[in-house]
């Protein structure tokens, strides 16, 4: 079921898109389009409203076609701080480029697409 969305436009033109959806027991969130610093403010109300759960969410990254560096932060300190119901799935080549030209990598817990139905719903905090 779709509970928000949320859309960056700009001079008529579409930049950014946030769409959430809750399947119950998990709520998948769906980013495409430039996540910079025009798009930040709507990234963090949209994690802050859904990590206020503490159910499993999925945060597909398929969609972004660019990350800048306040963004990838974002999704970076979200990563370390939720790791046990937060799942940071399919980076586009976009992402990868950005997080690891930003040195990132360790504190993101990214889940590429895989062959499996379904992704990893819980992640493992670090020990």
């Amino acid at each position: 079921m779709l509970v928000g969305r949320s859309t960056g436009v700009r001079e008529g033109e579409s930049l950014y898109g946030i769409e959430v959806r809750d399947y119950g027991s998990v709520t998948l969130v769906e980013l495409w389009g430039e996540f910079d610093l025009f798009a930040l403010h709507d990234l963090r109300e949209t994690l802050n409203r859904i990590l206020d759960s503490m159910k499993p969410v999925l945060v597909d990254l398929s969609g972004i076609t660019f990350l800048d560096l306040d963004a990838a932060r974002e999704l970076a300190v979200r990563s370390a701080l939720y790791a046990r119901h937060l799942v940071l799935r399919n980076p586009s080549l976009q992402v990868s480029a950005s997080i690891e030209a930003f040195g990132l990598g360790e504190w993101m817990n990214l889940h590429p697409t895989s062959n499996r139905a379904e992704p990893p719903l819980i992640s493992e905090a670090p020990s």
